[in-house]
């Protein structure tokens, strides 16, 4: 089974539980109100998107990780219109699960 097979329930699941956050902009909102993220960016993000991101990766606010899933397929698959990032709360058990199974799996960690 492929990560991406993995893990795209997971996101869903997520979003039902009512714990993912979508977009750049709630996810600005989130790590500015000082929420540590596990953030999951498809591979044809934005470099706006990925510079944003980089000082608060680098303050430890947030681990990146980058799919190998474009913002078509995470659309596809998840049925979220154009979403480029999606984060998760990763004090939350389903953020630790997302991180594990892309850790093991391979995907970028940028």
């Amino acid at each position: 089974m492929d990560v991406l097979d993995e893990l795209f329930p997971l996101v869903m699941l997520a979003r039902r539980a009512g714990v993912l956050v979508l977009g750049q902009d709630g996810i600005r909102q989130a790590l500015r109100c000082g929420k540590n993220m596990t953030l999951l960016l498809a591979s044809d993000a934005s470099g706006n998107v990925r510079r944003m991101l980089r000082g608060y990766e680098e303050r430890g606010r947030c681990a990146v990780f980058v799919l190998g899933a474009s913002r078509e397929t995470i659309e596809d698959r998840t049925g979220l219109p154009g979403s480029q990032i999606v984060g998760l709360p990763r004090d939350h058990g389903l953020a630790q699960r997302v991180e594990s199974l892309l850790s093991k799996g391979g995907e970028e960690n940028e």
